[in-house]
């Protein structure tokens, strides 16, 4: 099945109020920086990207189920930018599909050369996910873990 991305201004209430559960629930928060977002931090934060094109966020669907969310930080366009993704917190084994779409919209969409990301050094199954798809570790300190993917990774 093809996965299709739906930005974030796009959003309609109901998927805006998904994503706002997804983003607050354990099993995501515990691996953002700021673990808790309010309803209007969340509102607010959507509307500033209507005005900010170094930043585009993505509801992933497959056909009609929502799987995940993707976002794009720090873009500069044919050069890099930074990726974030998680998948509901209700489903299992999407993982490697969000991946795919993310590397494919980098390098083909945004035609990046380097596209990079962190993750908390306890995000493990994050880790080894980012490994497998051909990211490099460039630097770790006692909380985080950075990686780089040049020219499109390993399964690109």
């Amino acid at each position: 099945m093809r996965l299709e991305l739906k930005n974030f201004t796009q959003l309609n209430e109901d998927e805006v109020a998904l994503v706002l559960k997804w983003r607050n629930h354990a099993s995501v928060a515990t691996f953002m920086k700021q673990k808790h977002i309010t309803k209007q931090e969340h509102l607010d934060f959507i509307e500033s990207l209507k005005s900010d094109c170094s930043k585009e966020y993505f509801l992933v669907f497959e056909n009609t189920i929502p799987l995940g969310m993707i976002d794009f930080i720090a873009i500069v366009r044919g050069v890099s930018c930074e990726f974030g993704v998680y998948q509901s917190p209700f489903l299992k084994g999407y993982g490697e599909k969000l991946m795919q779409k993310v590397l494919d919209y980098a390098f083909k969409t945004l035609r990046v050369k380097e596209l990079r990301a962190c993750a908390f050094n306890v995000n493990t199954r994050a880790i080894d996910l980012y490994l497998r798809f051909g990211f490099k570790i460039i630097r770790k300190d006692e909380t985080m873990s950075y990686f780089i993917c040049a020219g499109g990774g390993a399964k690109f």
